[in-house]
Order: C-alpha cells, then structure tokens, then sequence
C-alpha cells in the first residue's frame, strides 16, 4: 500500500470536532494534510441557522476539494436534553417521552421531521436512535434518552425511527452497542462494565439492536464499556476486536457502518489515551472513529491509523472494504442533500412536538383531577444539566413561573437544590395554599425532597409532585401524594403539564419503564 492511499484510508475513517462557529485552522490543516473527511458538530458550534447552513457548506466546500468525495457531517440530535439545534428550532420529546405516548408512529414522524431539519441546514447523519435499554434506573447518562427497559417495546419504537430517518433521508446510528443501559458509571467520566453473558443480553439489549438492523439502521455506535463474560481480551467495546468484528460484524451480520463512540470520552482517554484507543479501534475492525474536540489529537491518531495500514498492522482487504461502504454511505448522504425539497414548515414542526408531549405526560400515583385547588403553590428548580451528553437547558424555562401564571397559582424556585432552608420557605407558604407541586428532576427523590413531601402529608396539605426528567422518583413517593411523569424539562412538556394542570387535558400517556 502506499502512502496516499494509507492515508486517504485513515482520513476517511476519522471524525473530528472543533471549537467556535467557523472552520479552525487546526481544523482546515487537518483535512488539508491529513484528509480527514468527517465532522461532528456541537451546540458550541452552532448560534443560529443560517450559521450552521454556511458553516456545513464551507466543511463541504473544502473536504469535497481536498479528498474528492463528501464529508460526513454528524451531530447528535436524539430529542429531549440532548438536543445540538440553535434556539428556535423545534425539539422533539424525548425517546421515553415518545415511547409513553403509546404510538409507535410517533417515532418515526419525529426521526422524519428531525432529519428533514438537519438536511435542509446541511447536517446528513444523526447520531441517533438510542436503543439502550434503561435497565438501571440511576443510569447516570441514558435515563430518558432510552425508549424503555422492554426490549420489545424499544424495538417496536426504535425501529420505527430508523424508517423516518431513512424516509428524510438522513443517515442515522443506533446506539450505544452492545448496550450502555444497565450500568451505573458515565463512560464520559469512568469505564463501565455489564458483567452480563451474551445469553443473558440477547433477549435484552442485543434484541433491541436487532430490531434496528432489520429495519435498515445504516450505522450502529458502539460503546466504550467492558463486557469481561463474552470478551477473550476485556477492553471497551470500542477497542475489541471481539466486539465490533467478532459479535457485530459476524455474529450478528450487521453490514453497515461500525462506528465508535468520542475517543476523548475518559473511558478511552484516561485509561488507554486517546490517540492509542482509536488505533485499537481500527485494528477492532471500527469503520468510523469520532475524536469530537481536539483537531490536533484527531491528527495524532490519523498517522498512527496510517502508518499501521503501511506497515501492514490492519488487514488491507478489510481497510479497502470499509473504505467503499464509507464512500458508498457518503455518496447516499450527498444524493439526499440533492434531492431535498421544499423546507418544513416550522409551524406545523412545533404543533407536532407540543401534540406529542401532551400525548406523553403521564398520572403514575393518584386519580384525575389533580387535588389543586384555587391557590396552588409551584417549587421546583431551573433546569439543570440533564447528563454529560446533554447540553445546559435555556435558563428561561421554569417550571414553578410557567405553571403557576398557567393556573393563577403562586412559586417558589429555589436558586440550588432543595436543603433545610428551602424546605422551610416552602413550610412557610405552605398553610395559604390549597395544594403543592414540586418539580423535580433526578433519578430519585433526594433526601430533602422526601423530607418535605412527608411533611406534606402529615399537615395533611394535598401534594402533587411532577417528574420533570425520568419517572423514577415517583416510585418512592409517601403514601396520598399525586405523581406526573412529563419526561422532559422543555417548553413544550412544559405547555403540556398546563393543559394538565388546568384541566383542558387529561394525562393519558403510559410510563414506559417499571417503577
């Protein structure tokens, strides 16, 4: 093998990701020299429309001369927290607020009309569906990303996705192979591992994968987690050969895009190093490896990639096979761009999230109507940071503002998590109030959340208490308090719950996962 073609084989195989909203010259050296094909954007990339369209045409413009084919510009737009769209465009409910509405075909018209938005500004692959299944319920990273913990209702929903991706015209991943739902560590922060045989995953995980791959998922993104009882070598998923090859590719007979997960991520980055990881990973039989913010480290693991093909440390026949699917995919991307109609209208995009919303908001404890009352009280938090792999949420929502002025109520909102003093101020109000709401937004009820509600109910205040983010707090709530699950701390979950709370809606979704 040569030296352009090693390196053309390397470039290919690598995405990478910058900071600021226009091309970096780290970035434009990258692709210059070591032509790196593939991009992957973030919110920190991207202020508005019209920036993002000219930013995808300049990454086009420029990858298209240097290596004669078309980049791969990905992000990752799964819905709910996760969301990289600049502000005013329409989000979609969350993968678990969907699935809580009951309607599979909600699924897809959501993938569809998210991936007609990310072509017409200049995005041609979304990192998305999820098909984890949230298994454990303080999952730190997945929660309401996931569909479910039914491997036969994600499949039914996951797979309906894969259809509307492909329907726009978007290439789409299923991820985080074979399954990131079952554990309690971030592989953003630490290194998993699901000690789980493959027995134990094929009716579980490994089901709701297939589920995807039957329905035409053009990429699967593997994860940065050790599986030790069907591994011979246990290293992350993303660097084992017996994984991606062995059990994707074989076994499985998957035949689309093998791609990794961010390199950078400390599950790679703090254990093995970043540049040694995604050499690893090709050598496992990876298509496409993403190094999402360091152009230069992206450039590191180009040359090792390269010199290991000319030394003859990667199997040549199997480089050249995942060269053409990689060529194949991006020449898919670029006839759909080109055929790419009239835009979307962002008016019926918005009527379509606000339906499926109301749809998901879900009565876990209690009956309907809800005890408020005349003079409600509403407490609960801005929202914050949903995981790592969410970006921060518009400081202008607000649950206890937003569904007090809906219901003529009053709010409290507290400026950090609840303690004693904010139990307190809420004690406070509580007596001239005919009923209290709190809004909270992690995996379980903290222990000050717990503590108010008890008091709550011993004064015998009625008490209403609102999942903002996943369901799970709402399995330890204390006898005799109301619970709503939303699924998303969002303005259209938002104008949801008030078409609830006012009693122009009843709550007719039904919670997906076990409490």
């Amino acid at each position: 093998m040569n030296f352009d073609l090693a390196r053309q084989m390397a470039g290919h195989k690598l995405a990478a990701g910058f900071e600021g909203t226009e091309l970096t010259e780290d970035m434009i050296r990258l692709i210059r020299e070591r032509k790196v094909s593939n991009v992957i954007l973030f919110r920190r990339n991207i202020v508005s429309k019209e920036q993002l369209k000219a930013l995808c045409a300049q990454i086009q413009s420029l990858v298209l001369k240097e290596t004669g084919e078309a980049a791969l510009i990905t992000l990752d737009q799964e819905g709910g927290a996760v969301s990289r769209l600049p502000d005013g465009c329409p989000v979609f409910p969350s993968q678990m607020a969907l699935a809580a509405t009951g309607r599979p075909e909600n699924a897809r018209m959501a993938a569809f009309m998210t991936g007609r938005q990310l072509l017409e500004l200049g995005v041609n692959f979304n990192l998305a569906p999820v098909m984890d299944l949230n298994l454990n319920p303080r999952n730190p990273v997945i929660g309401t990303r996931s569909y479910t913990d039914s491997a036969e209702l994600a499949a039914a929903f996951g797979a309906e996705a894969v259809r509307g991706y492909a329907q726009a015209g978007v290439l789409a991943a299923a991820k985080h192979f074979p399954g990131h739902g079952d554990t309690a560590v971030d592989s953003h922060v630490g290194l998993p591992t699901v000690d789980k045989t493959l027995d134990e995953m094929q009716t579980t995980e490994l089901a709701s994968f297939e589920a995807a791959f039957r329905a035409g998922v053009p990429a699967v993104m593997v994860s940065h987690i050790l599986y030790p009882r069907f591994q011979q070598v246990p290293l992350p998923a993303t660097m084992s050969r017996d994984i991606v090859t062995g059990l994707l590719k074989d076994r499985m007979g998957f035949r689309g895009l093998a791609i990794s997960d961010c390199m950078m991520m400390d599950a790679i980055a703090k254990y093995y190093g970043t540049a040694e990881g995604c050499l690893a990973s090709a050598k496992a039989g990876m298509d496409l490896i993403f190094v999402s913010h360091d152009p230069n480290l992206a450039g590191r693991a180009a040359d090792a990639i390269r010199d290991a093909l000319l030394a003859g440390d990667i199997n040549e026949d199997e480089a050249a096979r995942s060269l053409e699917k990689m060529i194949l995919a991006k020449r898919r991307a670029s006839r759909a761009q080109a055929a790419l109609g009239a835009p979307q209208k962002e008016e019926e995009l918005m009527a379509q999230c606000l339906r499926m919303a109301e749809e998901a908001v879900s009565l876990i404890r209690g009956s309907y109507p809800l005890p408020l009352g005349s003079s409600p009280l509403f407490v609960g938090r801005r929202p914050a940071r949903a995981s790592q792999a969410a970006d921060r949420a518009p400081h202008s929502l607000s649950f206890a503002r937003r569904l007090a002025e809906a219901t003529g109520g009053q709010a409290i909102e507290p400026d950090k998590e609840m303690g004693p003093g904010e139990i307190s101020a809420v004690l406070d109000k509580a007596p001239t109030a005919t009923c209290v709401v709190l809004g909270v937004q992690g995996n379980a009820l903290s222990e000050a959340e717990s503590a108010l509600l008890s008091e709550l109910v011993s004064r015998q205040i009625p008490a209403v208490t609102v999942a903002l983010r996943t369901p799970y707090p709402l399995s330890s709530l204390p006898e005799g308090v109301f619970g709503i699950a939303a699924f998303d701390y969002s303005n259209a979950s938002l104008r949801a719950l008030a078409e609830v709370f006012t009693g122009r809606r009843m709550p007719r979704g039904r919670c997906p996962v076990r409490l």
